[in-house]
């Protein structure tokens, strides 16, 4: 069940990622984050050949973030990289998230 639904700040993913529940793998290499993490991004067609994302959104256990740049998404996934742990992340439609972030990622970043 959704708690609440708020816009992305690191202060606010900081305090609900503050009471997270960790496992450790059998090996005791790493450390598990047990809560459930959901993805998915909602998108709109500017023209046949492009779309934009509008709005991106992360639940964790819950509690969903939501925000309107890939920047923040960067932040978010920033946040979780600093526990140290290993995350799962469930993505809604995974092949099309993928495509749309690759694009995206290409078109800040050309190579």
């Amino acid at each position: 069940m959704i708690e609440n639904f708020e816009r992305f700040t690191p202060e606010k993913v900081e305090k609900q990622l503050s009471g997270a529940v960790f496992s450790r793998q059998k090996d005791k290499s790493k450390q598990i984050f047990k809560d459930i993490i959901t993805f998915d991004i909602e998108t709109t067609s500017v023209d046949k050949e492009r779309a934009v994302m509008y709005i991106w959104q992360v639940c964790v256990n819950g509690h969903c973030f939501y925000g309107r740049f890939w920047s923040e998404f960067q932040q978010f996934i920033q946040l979780l990289n600093n526990y140290g742990s290993r995350f799962y992340i469930w993505v809604h439609n995974l092949s099309f998230e993928f495509t749309f972030i690759l694009k995206s990622i290409l078109f800040l970043f050309p190579i």
